[in-house]
């Protein structure tokens, strides 16, 4: 009877042990993404052009990227798939992150963590519209932006996109259909609605009108 209840009163621990560990697990895989996310934006914000990279050769120099030789390549490669818009990358990764840590703290919690969340596949297709959207305008508009890239702005990816959709719908038609894509993609990627954001925005104003024309007359 000893040895029944003994075996029973060690039943519960095993799920309560494997659950704390897979949380362990969650956490630290999701720090570890915070730092890359961060060291993604720090050789992307040192990157040089006297720097060996993937486009182009130099000299034996002291390495100007805070990443070293490993992060000045990653930095030359980013830039030339993205240009500019490469920033955003670093930009989703720590929301990712951010979102994630969110979700482990409701399930510890105990509540549901998906609550109030879109999907992980909206989210992706925001990211995906909102980078499309953003090496397409970079491509198309800031062709003539001196910037000390690997390549032209917008990067490969804006380069490839930005002709297609001009030939379709020209010039001016294809800047409204990468804006509409970056807010389509900014709205499903940050969980938020621009209808919302109107709101309060001009809740904002008209209190601060009211105020004013308070003030005024007193």
């Amino acid at each position: 009877v000893s040895d029944g209840a003994w075996i029973r009163s060690r039943q519960p621990s095993a799920p309560i042990e494997s659950s704390r560990l897979s949380r362990l697990l969650a956490e630290a895989r999701w720090i570890a993404g915070a730092a890359l996310a961060a060291a993604l934006l720090v050789v992307l914000l040192t990157y040089s052009r006297e720097d060996p990279g993937f486009t182009h050769s130099v000299a034996s120099a002291p390495i100007h990227n805070l990443g070293g030789r490993l992060g000045a390549w990653v930095a030359d490669v980013v830039l030339l798939v993205f240009g500019l818009s490469a920033y955003l990358v670093a930009l989703g990764l720590a929301v990712t992150v951010a979102r994630a840590f969110r979700r482990l703290h409701r399930a510890a919690a105990g509540a549901d963590p998906l609550a109030d969340d879109l999907p992980a596949w909206a989210h992706g297709l925001g990211f995906g519209l909102l980078l499309a959207g953003a090496t397409g305008l970079e491509a198309l508009r800031l062709y003539n932006l001196k910037a000390a890239l690997p390549g032209l702005p917008g990067g490969v990816v804006g380069n490839a996109i930005a002709p297609l959709v001009q030939s379709g719908v020209g010039f001016t038609g294809a800047s409204v259909i990468f804006l509409v894509a970056i807010a389509i993609g900014l709205s499903l990627f940050l969980d938020f609605s621009w209808l919302s954001v109107a709101e309060r925005v001009g809740t904002f104003i008209e209190g601060f009108s009211r105020r004013a024309e308070q003030r005024r007359e007193e």
